[in-house]
């Protein structure tokens, strides 16, 4: 995802994929050497011309380097890429991690950070020794993906009346737990919201909301397919519809291969006064809807706190079966499930509407 960044302390600095060395190296420390060009009577100052002149201290090694064995332990990488920097090694491991589960396709979709950090607080002034029982993988977008899924939905629709609203809770169904999706609900919420606030204000009688319910589409009020009643159903379908269908299933499956994260109380602690998390998938009808314009009026403030990560996966790099469950079994299900969501939208008509940045 792009950019697996560090926070102060963290060992693994950098990007998913090719990027610049540790940024603990530009504040390394240097020290040059003295020496004496003129030959004088009494006390002379040594020549240390022959030592040499730069000197590195880099604090989060020897944690980096806890990790890197920790992750060699888990099998979540082989030895074959470690070339003495224990840093360097940490955040190649984890790049090379999201490549082989679906990084490439990811990023055609989704614009996300995978981090690797030891607070979940930006502001924390905690001066404690960092705890290596301690760390955590956080996704965070830097703007949402967009899903046009209206032209989707009608050639569902004509196909049966059920199997719209069946594709919708399917795909969000499986997004959902790893990541934020803003859509038809998360607006009525908005506008539901905004009534309130208005209501006690005699003021603001006369202002107009956006009318969400009317952008919403009538098949999404019919009740989603059983599983059972929709694999009987599939083979009666037209290619197209059968195979949007089955990817869903296929996502839906996906993601259901990890369970689902909880808060525990220390991350509640240090997420406690934090927004609401940033969306990384913005779901709409059609360009410029009610849903849309409700996202872009919300979105105005969403930044005005630190908003919670989409997902924070906590492990304890001391544990290898603890790195083990993170890496091999949730963010792997996390990076499968958005690489098969992204390449089903890059192959329905007129899903990304929008012109798509570069991503994971």
């Amino acid at each position: 995802m792009p950019g697996l960044a560090t926070r102060r302390e963290h060992p693994g600095a950098g990007a998913v994929g090719p990027g610049p060395r540790p940024a603990a190296r530009s504040g390394c420390t240097r020290a040059t050497s003295m020496a004496t060009t003129d030959a004088v009577i009494g006390w002379v100052m040594p020549d240390i011309s022959a030592v040499t002149k730069t000197y590195v201290a880099c604090p989060g090694e020897r944690l980096a380097a806890g990790l890197a064995g920790a992750l060699l332990r888990a099998r979540v990488v082989s030895s074959d890429g470690f070339r003495g920097d224990a840093q360097e090694f940490v955040r190649s491991a984890i790049s090379e991690f999201v490549e082989r589960h679906g990084g490439t396709t990811i990023r055609k979709i989704f614009r996300l950070h995978l981090l690797l950090t030891t607070t979940l607080d930006d502001y924390s002034t905690r001066s404690d020794e960092v705890d290596p029982a301690r760390f955590y993988l956080t996704l965070e977008p830097s703007e949402a993906g967009y899903f046009g899924a209206g032209p989707t939905l009608a050639i569902l629709e004509r196909a049966h009346p059920r199997l719209p609203s069946t594709f919708l809770q399917l795909l969000t169904g499986a997004l959902s737990p790893w990541i934020r999706v803003y859509d038809h609900n998360d607006a009525c919420g908005r506008i539901e919201m905004l009534r309130e606030w208005y209501s006690a204000d005699p003021q603001c009688e006369s202002i107009e909301l956006p009318d969400v319910e009317s952008s919403i589409p009538a098949s999404l009020r019919e009740r989603p397919l059983r599983p059972a009643e929709l694999r009987r159903l599939l083979p009666s379908f037209p290619d197209d519809v059968r195979g949007w269908m089955q990817r869903a299933v296929d996502i839906d499956a996906a993601s259901r291969r990890a369970p689902r994260q909880r808060t525990t109380g220390d991350m509640e602690v240090e997420i406690g006064d934090h927004n609401p998390p940033l969306p990384s998938l913005l779901t709409v009808f059609r360009p410029g809807d009610n849903i849309e314009a409700c996202f872009d009026d919300e979105s105005r403030g969403m930044m005005e706190v630190s908003p919670e990560p989409n997902l924070i996966i906590p492990f304890d790099a001391t544990n290898p079966e603890s790195v083990r469950r993170a890496f091999r079994r949730t963010l792997r299900a996390v990076c499968v499930t958005l690489a098969k969501a992204a390449e089903l939208l890059l192959n329905l008509p007129g899903a990304t509407g929008k012109e798509q940045g570069d991503g994971v």
